[in-house]
């Protein structure tokens, strides 16, 4: 099926209502999905598009053997399968996606931040629809997409208006297109902020006022500080369509936001775009509010949604922890300046002083901070011992969060001393940093070696 055909064919009209079967917490890796309804304006029928998003984790690979196959050097078959059911649970049409990942090292076949992209399609009449989507791996769960809801476009009263598809603006060729989050109905806690594609049924622009609330946590979530509601006033336009791009891939599915001539039709839907400024909001639960201001009733749309930090490093959710590793960095003195009476306020602390100390401390995610504790995860993974049973406390580890991994590792074994092992930065580090191995097993910093000092050429 020729997807952006289908797609671009159809007058667009984003009305999806979808109830997402939680799956992993933060921080874990599951198939997700995101869904949206198009309707068709010449028949009595809409096309239901389904994104999905997997993780390289979830993915069996093994190595390439032929020598045709240039994709990489392992591969894995994905799988997805769905079905369609009605609203008395009868199954209507089943699709599947079959797709073939290719990863260049070993790295990326077990990397969670690698993913797959990929979308199904269904053809349908008016009514209430559920889908399931399943992979073949046994790791994932399934999913569960409910109450689509699948109208003709002759069907649609004025005021209509779709659940919020979110998406993150990139730059493509020199010209803007749009990722979706694919999160189900979720968006992702970074330093870029997103947006919020909403259509409604209109054949006029029409002015909005909106507004974002964070929303109380949950017992088992991580607590950060409170936002300020965010108010703003937007204008639907009948003139702006999202379209599937040209650029859409089965590894990346990207849209963009073309201009349609309404000289010669009379448009019957208006896009709704919301900037979502997720560069100044913290992880949590949030709500979008929507009032049309030539309307005298109740809010026109109201949907919660998520700001997930989905790869938040382990080390930087105890915050116990987390100070206890700023120690590296900080001196007692400026320790005891993070302290506060709750954990909030500790955690505040934390991510003003990381802000304080970023060259450009525009975001709430920054990035330095991010790199730091996850360097952190990875010292415990590779130095902690029998000896020493936190590798982050470490010296090894300590010099691995400051500086990163070694260009290169040299091992010297003498007869008559302890043994030594050297960590050789060539890169802007530009160091030489010898442990010394004790007689408890203890890596001990024995030099520090300043290579600016070596004669060029060395």
């Amino acid at each position: 099926m020729n997807v952006t055909r289908a797609i671009t064919s159809a007058v667009l009209w984003i009305c999806a209502w979808w109830l997402l079967a939680a799956v992993e917490a933060y921080g874990q890796t599951a198939m997700q999905a995101d869904a949206y309804v198009v309707p068709h304006s010449a028949t009595d029928s809409s096309t239901i598009v389904v994104f999905v998003r997997i993780p390289h984790t979830l993915h069996t690979f093994v190595r390439v053997t032929d020598p045709n196959e240039v994709g990489g050097n392992f591969k894995s078959d994905v799988v997805v399968s769905a079905e369609l059911r009605d609203s008395i649970g009868v199954i209507r049409q089943r699709e599947r996606w079959d797709h073939v990942v290719y990863a260049t090292s070993y790295e990326e076949t077990t990397s969670p931040d690698r993913y797959t992209i990929g979308w199904l399609m269904f053809r349908v009449h008016r009514g209430t629809y559920t889908v399931t989507l399943e992979t073949l791996s046994r790791r994932s769960k399934e999913i569960v997409l409910d109450s689509l809801v699948a109208v003709h476009a002759a069907d649609q009263a004025r005021g209509m208006i779709s659940r919020p598809l979110f998406v993150q603006a990139i730059a493509r060729d020199g010209r803007e297109v749009l990722r979706p989050y694919v999160m189900n109905g979720d968006i992702g806690f970074s330093a870029q902020d997103a947006r919020a594609l909403i259509l409604l049924a209109s054949s006029t622009d029409e002015e909005f006022d909106y507004i974002i609330r964070q929303l109380p946590y949950g017992p088992q979530e991580i607590q950060w500080w409170d936002n300020e509601s965010i108010e703003g006033r937007a204008m639907a336009s009948t003139t702006r369509v999202p379209r599937l791009s040209d650029d859409a891939s089965s590894d990346e599915a990207l849209l963009e936001i073309r201009r349609r001539d309404t000289s010669a039709i009379q448009p019957s839907t208006a896009l709704l775009e919301i900037p979502i400024p997720v560069s100044v909001l913290v992880p949590g639960n949030y709500e979008l509010a929507l009032v049309r201001r030539s309307s005298w009733t109740a809010d026109t749309l109201r949907v919660g949604f998520r700001i997930i930090w989905e790869r938040m490093p382990q080390s930087l959710r105890s915050i116990d922890r987390a100070l206890r590793l700023m120690h590296h960095i900080l001196s007692d003195e400026q320790l005891d300046s993070l302290e506060g009476t709750s954990d909030v306020q500790r955690r505040r602390l934390l991510m003003d002083w990381w802000r304080r100390n970023d060259p450009t401390p525009t975001s709430t995610y920054n990035e330095r901070m991010a790199v730091y504790f996850t360097r952190a995860d990875e010292a415990d993974r590779r130095y902690s011992t029998i000896q020493e049973s936190v590798g982050s406390l470490s010296e090894r580890g300590r010099v691995f969060m400051l500086y990163g991994p070694p260009t290169t590792i040299s091992t010297l074994l003498p007869v008559n001393d302890e043994p030594r092992e050297t960590w050789i930065y060539t890169n802007d580090v530009n160091k030489e940093i010898t442990f010394g191995i004790d007689r408890q097993g203890i890596y001990r910093i024995r030099d520090v070696f300043d290579r600016s000092l070596l004669p060029a050429g060395d």
